[in-house]
C-alpha cells in the first residue's frame, strides 16, 4: 500500500469516470457495476492484495462519482410537459454573451417559472404517436376572476387504500368568497390501483372569488399504472381573471407505463388573463420526507435571442437580472455517428434546456448586481473596451481569444485556417498562455529582486518570484472563465510551484496527477469533453518523452521537439474526436507559437493592466497586437490553402483509438529500445480505415439527420448520390459542413458522382456550396439551375486554392456538371436503376415544389423513391405517367409529411413497407402532420423519423429478404441522449 503512487490512483479513477462512456444508461448499469466492483474487492481482500484493492475501489470511485453527477443533470432537465409552451421566466445571465448585433445567445441562470395556462397554440408533438405533450390544460377556461386551481400538495402524495375514500369535491358549488377544497395530503404520491379512483374535479362550479382547489403532490409524483387515469381539470370553469393552478412542484413528474397517456392539451382555450402556474423556485424546493426524491427544476439553461431589425442592437449584459418570455426544449440536437455531438456538450456543460426569447414578448430587467459572477463582468468590460478600440480591425476575434478566451468574433475563414494549419489551440487559452505568463513574470521578479539585497535578505529570489508567479496566473486563468484547459494548467503550476515553496522535489508526473485528481472531483462531467483529453494527454505524451531523457543544450530544438511530440502524441485523438488532422502542423505551429508568445500575448496582456488607467494606451498596445499577429497571418493562410496536406480519416470506435495511443507510445519510446517501428502498426487502422463494401446489385440509403431539411446518401459498389444538402441558416449553422461533409469522410467517400438538388429552397439546398468545396464532384442535377450558373466563379479548387495559377484547373477541370433534373432522365451504377420521374420538361407548376426532382431507385428486388417536396398536384401527375414505378419498399415522405402531400391515391399506389419522415424535433410546421401519419399506417406502413431516430440506414440487397434497418439514436445512444 505504501508503494501505491498517486499516479496510478489518478488514472484509476479517471479510467472509472470516462467507463459511463461505453454504457447505453444509467441506473441498471451502475448497481450493477457497483455489485461486482464490491464483490471483486472481497475476493481481492480476502488475498490481502491492498495495492489493487485500492486501484478498484478508485476505478469505483470515480465511476459511481461521474454517475451520481450525471443522473443530477439528467433528473434537472425540463420536463417534457414544458416543451414548446411559452413560458415567463426570472433570472440571471452568467455567461458572456456570444453573438452579433442582431443575435445573442448566453448562459441563463433560472431563478421561477409561471408557466401560462392556456397558451396561444399549445401543440401536442406526437409524430407516429410515440411521444405526447403532457402539460395538463383545461379543454375550456373562460374568463374568470380570482379563482385558483393548486395542482401541487407537499410530500410524497396519496397512497395505499386511503386514496380511494378520498372525498370528490362538491357538483355544485354556491358563490363564495375564499372558500378552498383541498385535496393534497402528504404522502408517497398517487400508485397502484387507487390512483385510478381520485375523483375528477367537479363538471361545474359558478362564479366564485378566492377559491382554491389543490390537486397536486410535489414529490415522486403519479407512478405505476395509475398514472395514466390522472383526471384533466374540469371540463368548464366560469369566468375569471389571474387564475393560477400550480403543475410545478419538482418531483419526478410521471414515470411507469402512465408516463405515455397524460392528458391531452386543450383543443381551445378562452381569452384569459394573468393565467399562470407558478414552477418556482428552481432548487431542492421541497422540504422534509418528499424531499429526497425531488430533483431540481431546471435551473442553468442556454437561449438565443434574435432580432428581425436590423437597426435595433441588443444589449444585454453578465449579472443582469431579467424576465423573459422563452419557449424552451430539452437539451437536443441532429444526431448522426460522424459529427459533432451538441447533446454530448450541453450535457457535460450542465445545460438544463435550451431555447430562444420570444421576440414581440416583453422583456423587463429586474435588477444589476456586481454580486453575480464579478469575474464574467470583468471580462465583458474588456470585451467592451476591445471592440471599441479595435471595431474595425480584422484581428479583433484572435485579440479577444488571447486576452479573455471569447472566440465569437472569429470568422469562419479564420477558423478554418487555423483548423488546416493546426494552430486552433493558439485562440483556446490553456497551458502554453499560462506557462508563458508565470514564466514571464517569475524572469521579471527573479531578475529584480536578485539585485535588491535587502530583500534578498527576507526571502531568497525563487520564492518570491513563485510567491508573484501565482497571482498572475491565477488572475489570467480568471480572465479566460477557468475553462477546463486553464483548470489544468493553473492545477498544475500551482502544485509545482507550491512544491518551490516547501522546498520539496515533486517530480512533474505527480503534479499532473494532482492536477488530474483535482479536475474530476471538482467536476467529473468534465471527462466527457474534448478538451479534457487532448490537454492531459499532450501533457502526458510530453513527460512521457521528455523525463529521465537526455535534453538538448539548444532551446530553439528542444522547442521544436517538444512540438514534434505533440503532432505525433496527439494525431490519434485528433482524428479521433475530429476526424482530420494537418501534415503541416509542425511548420506552422513552429511559426505561430512563437510570434504569439513573445509578441502578440504580452502586447494583449499589458494592455489590460494600463487599461484601468489609460485607455489610449491600452487602445494603442492592443492595435499593435493586432498589427503584429497580422504579420503572420498571411502565411498560416497559405499554408492552410494546400488541402491534400490535410489528413482526413475516421475512427469508428475507442477500440482502434486505444490501439493506435499504444502504437505512439511504442513509436515514442527511447531510442535505445530496440521495436520503437512496431509502433507503427498501431497507426495501420488510421490509414487504411475499415470500409463497409456494398455488393454488386445492392444498394444502401442513409437517411442523414439534418433537422428540418432534408440530405439522402445513396451508395452502390462503386457509385455515390447525396440527394439534398440540409439547410443553412448561417456560417454557424451549415448542415452540409457539419453533418453531410463528415459523413462522407466517414464513410471514405472522397468524391461524389452525382449531387442532386431537388429544388431551390433553403432546407433542402442550404448546404450545397460547403459540399462543393469540400470534395469533388462530377455531376450535379437540379431544377433550379439558375442558383448555379456562377458556380464555377465562386467554386474553389481542391488542389491548389489561393493558387492563382491553377484557376484554369478550377474553371474547367473540377468544376461540376451542371444539369437540369427533367422527366424521363435514366442511369444504372452497379447493377441499380435510377429514373427521374418528375418535372417535365414543360411543367411549370405554381409553386417552386411541385419541381422536385422526383428519383425512383431499384435493383428488381427494392426499390427507394425519393420525393422532395412535392405535394398532391404533382403526386397526380406522376399517378398519371407513371403507374407503375411507384411500387417501392421505402418511400421519403413528400414535403416532410406536409398535410398538402401525400394523398391516399398515391399511399396505395406506392404501398410501401416503410416511410420516412425527414423533420427537425418540434419544427413549428408541425410535421409530420397526424392525418399523413394516420394515413401511412392505414397502410400498415412502419415509420422513421430522423427527429426521435436520428441518422438511419438501409440495406437494400438483391435477395428479397427484410430490410436491415439501423437507428443511430436507438443503438448508438449515450445516457445523456434520449
Amino acid at each position: 500500500m505504501r508503494n501505491l503512487s498517486l499516479i496510478p490512483l489518478s488514472l484509476a479513477i479517471t479510467l472509472g469516470a470516462s467507463s459511463l462512456w461505453l454504457f447505453k444508461t444509467l441506473p441498471a448499469i451502475s448497481l450493477a457495476f457497483y455489485y461486482a466492483i464490491v464483490a471483486f474487492s472481497l475476493c481481492l481482500f480476502c488475498k490481502k492484495n491492498w495495492g489493487l484493492l485500492s486501484l478498484v475501489f478508485a476505478f469505483a470511485t470515480g465511476f459511481l462519482w461521474c454517475d451520481e453527477q450525471s443522473q443530477q443533470v439528467i433528473q434537472n432537465r425540463l420536463p417534457s410537459a414544458l416543451e414548446g409552451v411559452p413560458l415567463t421566466i426570472t433570472g440571471t445571465i452568467t455567461g458572456i454573451p456570444e453573438g452579433g448585433v442582431q443575435n445573442l445567445h448566453f448562459d441563463f441562470l433560472v431563478s421561477k417559472i409561471n408557466v401560462p395556462i392556456s397558451p396561444p397554440h399549445p401543440r401536442p408533438f406526437s409524430p407516429m404517436g410515440r411521444r405526447e405533450l403532457s402539460l395538463p390544460l383545461p379543454e375550456k377556461a373562460p374568463k374568470s376572476k380570482g379563482t385558483t386551481t393548486s395542482l401541487s400538495p407537499p410530500g410524497r402524495g396519496i397512497e395505499g387504500e386511503g386514496a380511494n375514500s378520498l372525498p370528490p369535491p362538491s357538483e355544485k358549488s354556491p358563490k363564495s368568497e375564499g372558500t378552498t377544497a383541498s385535496l393534497s395530503p402528504p404522502g408517497r404520491g398517487i400508485e397502484g390501483e387507487g390512483a385510478s379512483s381520485l375523483p375528477p374535479p367537479s363538471e361545474k362550479s359558478p362564479k366564485s372569488k378566492g377559491t382554491t382547489t389543490s390537486l397536486s403532490p410535489s414529490g415522486r409524483g403519479i407512478e405505476g399504472e395509475g398514472a395514466s387515469s390522472l383526471p384533466p381539470p374540469s371540463g368548464k370553469s366560469p369566468k375569471s381573471e389571474g387564475t393560477t393552478p400550480s403543475l410545478s412542484p419538482p418531483g419526478r413528474g410521471i414515470e411507469g407505463e402512465g408516463a405515455n397517456s397524460p392528458p391531452s392539451p386543450a383543443e381551445k382555450s378562452p381569452k384569459s388573463e394573468g393565467t399562470t402556474a407558478s414552477l418556482s423556485p428552481p432548487g431542492r424546493g421541497i422540504e422534509g420526507e418528499g424531499a429526497k426524491n425531488a430533483p431540481n427544476l431546471p435551473q442553468k439553461i442556454r437561449l438565443s435571442i434574435f432580432s428581425r431589425n436590423e437597426n435595433k442592437q441588443l444589449d444585454f449584459h453578465v449579472g443582469e437580472t431579467w424576465q423573459f418570455t422563452v419557449k424552451l426544449k430539452q437539451p437536443r440536437s441532429t444526431f448522426n455517428t460522424a459529427s459533432f455531438d451538441y447533446e454530448g456538450w450541453l450535457f457535460s456543460h450542465r445545460f438544463a434546456a435550451v431555447g430562444y426569447v420570444i421576440e414581440k414578448a416583453p422583456k423587463q430587467k429586474l435588477a444589476e448586481s456586481f454580486q453575480h459572477a464579478p469575474m464574467s463582468q470583468w471580462r465583458e468590460h474588456i470585451e467592451m473596451q476591445l471592440e471599441s478600440s479595435l471595431a474595425t480591425n480584422p484581428n479583433l476575434g484572435l485579440i479577444e481569444a488571447l486576452a479573455i478566451g471569447v472566440r465569437d468574433q472569429l470568422t469562419p475563414t479564420q477558423w478554418q485556417i487555423m483548423q488546416s494549419t493546426g494552430t486552433n489551440h493558439l485562440v483556446a487559452i490553456a497551458g502554453l498562455h499560462i506557462g508563458f505568463v508565470v514564466a514571464f513574470m517569475y524572469f521579471v521578479v527573479n531578475f529584480f529582486w536578485r539585485r535588491i539585497p535587502t530583500l534578498m535578505l527576507y526571502l531568497p529570489a525563487k520564492e518570491a518570484a513563485v510567491i508573484f508567479s501565482l497571482p498572475a496566473a491565477f488572475y489570467y486563468s480568471a480572465l479566460a472563465g477557468f475553462a477546463l484547459p486553464t483548470q489544468r494548467a493553473l492545477v498544475m503550476l500551482t502544485v509545482g510551484l507550491s512544491a518551490t515553496l516547501l522546498r520539496r522535489n515533486l517530480p512533474a508526473w505527480h503534479a499532473m496527477a494532482a492536477a488530474l485528481l483535482a479536475v474530476i472531483f471538482y467536476d467529473p462531467l468534465s471527462v466527457f469533453s474534448i478538451s479534457f483529453w487532448l490537454s492531459f494527454v499532450a501533457v502526458g505524451v510530453i513527460l512521457y518523452c521528455m523525463t529521465g531523457r537526455l535534453a538538448s543544450k539548444n532551446h530553439w530544438q528542444q522547442s521544436l521537439r517538444i512540438q514534434w511530440i505533440i503532432a505525433i502524441g496527439l494525431a490519434p485523438i485528433t482524428l479521433y474526436f475530429f476526424h482530420q488532422i494537418s501534415l503541416i502542423n509542425l511548420l506552422a505551429n513552429g511559426i505561430a507559437i512563437p510570434w504569439v508568445a513573445f509578441i502578440g500575448l504580452p502586447l494583449i496582456l499589458l494592455g489590460i493592466l494600463v487599461a484601468p488607467i489609460s485607455s489610449t494606451s491600452a487602445s494603442l498596445l492592443w492595435w499593435l497586437a493586432a498589427k503584429a499577429l497580422g504579420f503572420y497571418w498571411p502565411v498560416l493562410s497559405f499554408l492552410a490553402s494546400l488541402d491534400r496536406l490535410q489528413w482526413h480519416a475516421y475512427v469508428p470506435n475507442i477500440f482502434l483509438l486505444i490501439l493506435a495511443m499504444l502504437g505512439v507510445l511504442i513509436f515514442l519510446a527511447p531510442k535505445a529500445w530496440p521495436y520503437r517501428c512496431l509502433g507503427l502498426f498501431g497507426f495501420l487502422p488510421l490509414i487504411f480505415p475499415p470500409t463497409e463494401s456494398i455488393p454488386p446489385n445492392n444498394f444502401k440509403m442513409t437517411q442523414l439527420d439534418v433537422g428540418q431539411g432534408l440530405s439522402t446518401l445513396i451508395q452502390t459498389a462503386h457509385h455515390s448520390l447525396i440527394f439534398d444538402t440540409g439547410p443553412r441558416l448561417d456560417d454557424n449553422y451549415d448542415m452540409g459542413k457539419s453533418v453531410v461533409v463528415p459523413a462522407l469522410e466517414a464513410k471514405n467517400i472522397h468524391a461524389l458522382d452525382l449531387l442532386v438538388i431537388s429544388h431551390g429552397d433553403n432546407d433542402h439546398s442550404g448546404g450545397t456550396m460547403a459540399v462543393l468545396q469540400a470534395l469533388p464532384v462530377k455531376n450535379l442535377l437540379t431544377s433550379a439551375t439558375s442558383l448555379y450558373t456562377d458556380l464555377p466563379a465562386i467554386l474553389p479548387t481542391h488542389l491548389f486554392t489561393a493558387t492563382k495559377y491553377f484557376y484554369f484547373l478550377q474553371r474547367h477541370w473540377l468544376r461540376p456538371n451542371i444539369m437540369n433534373c427533367e422527366s424521363g432522365q435514366h442511369w444504372i451504377w452497379d447493377g441499380v436503376s435510377f429514373t427521374v420521374l418528375s418535372p417535365d420538361h414543360d411543367y411549370y407548376p405554381r409553386k417552386t415544389n411541385d419541381r422536385c426532382c422526383v428519383i425512383h431507385v431499384t435493383n428488381g428486388v427494392h426499390s427507394l423513391l425519393l420525393t422532395g417536396d412535392i405535394e398532391k398536384r404533382t403526386e397526380n401527375k406522376i399517378l398519371q405517367e407513371f403507374p407503375q414505378a411507384l411500387a417501392s419498399d421505402v418511400i421519403i415522405a413528400p414535403h416532410h409529411g406536409s398535410k398538402t402531400s401525400s394523398s391516399e391515391a398515391f399511399i396505395h399506389t406506392v404501398h410501401p413497407a416503410w416511410v420516412v419522415y425527414a423533420t427537425g424535433y418540434r419544427n413549428r410546421f408541425h410535421f409530420p402532420n397526424n392525418e399523413v401519419v394516420e394515413r401511412y399506417q392505414a397502410m400498415q406502413t412502419q415509420s422513421i423519423d430522423t427527429a426521435l431516430d436520428g441518422e438511419t440506414s438501409m440495406m437494400f440487397s438483391n435477395k428479397p429478404d427484410r430490410l436491415q434497418v439501423i437507428r443511430s439514436r436507438v443503438i448508438k445512444k449515450h445516457f445523456w441522449n434520449f
